[in-house]
């Protein structure tokens, strides 16, 4: 393997992990949105 098709695989890496935390973040958000549905309203006084 020479180094231009290293280059080529490490860049087809990099893109796979930027990916991979989008889908990442984007979960801990809709998790965070629907722990933020289910929780108790607190009772005004």
């Amino acid at each position: 393997m020479n180094d231009t098709e290293k280059d080529i695989l490490i860049e087809i890496m990099r893109q796979n992990i930027v990916e991979k935390e989008r889908y990442i973040y984007e979960l801990i958000r809709e998790n965070l949105k629907l722990k933020a549905q289910a929780a108790p309203k607190p009772k005004e006084g």
